[in-house]
């Protein structure tokens, strides 16, 4: 049988054969593979629980007694964008360490309010700059700070219940995000309806730099903060926008952007344009020639 120091030495992919086979193995260790990286617990989640009642009740133990340290481990976890960026590292774990208790708060809210478990907590795709992770019917974004953190906001846009930066002094700042989960968009029948969410944007004096069906979802709910059935009073400024948005807020079913990174007020000198967003603008600007001059 494999020993406790082998395990600790395993990679990620090594772990998951282990746990499809011998979940009980890694449930008894986990303390000892997972101190420093709980991140790759979460990662293997999904392959040790609903084996048994016995197995999920020690696994909710685990995440319990260890969530402050999850917690510190999500806030530390490099995004892609941290290639780029030369960080403090050492100022980046002090922050992590600052703020642990206050996202394991958070997290156990999101976990109330799905009335969800600990074996809830979903890891999904990450992004540029953010790891993803699914928690009951809202989504926790932690990662890298953005861009662009002010924004202009509009009804086509995820209302989220929180979007800021950790309070820092120096390099190595955190950003966290708290939104609604969304119904993923994959059916490519879905792509026609881009440019409709674009001209939208766009008629109302944004610019949306990067559509593609990675960066919508399916509301499974109105368009609004809510939080344990109430809807949350919300001051937009504090949530990073530049204005409330803009239109009625969409219903339930309908399409929305959930990636916020590349939404540009129109004549904004840094617009950031993916090739897709440009044929797109060639396209709106020939509609609107039309509209103008067609058919004079």
């Amino acid at each position: 049988m494999i020993t406790l120091e082998e395990l600790k030495r395993c990679s990620l992919s090594r772990l998951e054969k282990i746990a499809k086979t011998y979940p009980e193995l890694i449930i008894d260790n986990a303390i000892d593979i997972f101190e420093d990286d709980w991140t790759a617990f979460l990662e293997i989640l999904p392959f040790l629980k609903d084996k048994s009642i016995e197995s999920d009740n020690k696994l909710e133990k685990i995440i319990g007694a260890n969530l402050e340290e999850i917690s510190k481990s999500l806030l530390i976890e490099p995004s892609e964008m941290d290639d780029n960026i030369d960080y403090d590292w050492d100022y980046r774990i002090e922050i992590a360490e600052r703020y642990k208790k206050t996202i394991s708060i958070l997290i156990n809210e999101l976990l109330k309010d799905g009335n969800c478990s600990y074996l809830d907590i979903e890891r999904k795709n990450s992004g540029a700059f953010t790891h993803v992770y699914k928690i009951g019917n809202k989504v926790l974004k932690i990662g890298t700070p953005k861009l662009l953190h002010k924004i202009p906001n509009h009804r086509r846009i995820i209302q989220p219940l929180l979007r800021r930066e950790l309070p820092s002094s120096g390099e190595g700042a955190i950003y966290v995000e708290v939104e609604e989960a969304v119904e993923p968009v994959h059916d490519p029948r879905y792509f026609k309806q881009l440019y409709e969410i674009y001209k939208e944007l766009r008629d109302d004096g944004l610019i949306w730099g990067d559509p593609k069906l990675a960066n919508i979802g399916i509301l499974q709910k109105e368009n609004k903060q809510v939080l344990h059935g109430e809807h949350l009073p919300v001051d937009y400024k504090t949530l990073g926008f530049m204005n409330n948005p803009i239109g009625k807020p969409l219903k339930k079913g309908q399409l929305v952007i959930i990636d916020m990174d590349y939404i540009f007020e129109e004549g904004d000198p840094n617009i950031y344009r993916c090739k897709l967003s440009e044929t797109y603008e060639e396209r709106y600007q020939q509609e609107e020639w039309m509209k103008e001059f067609g058919e004079r």
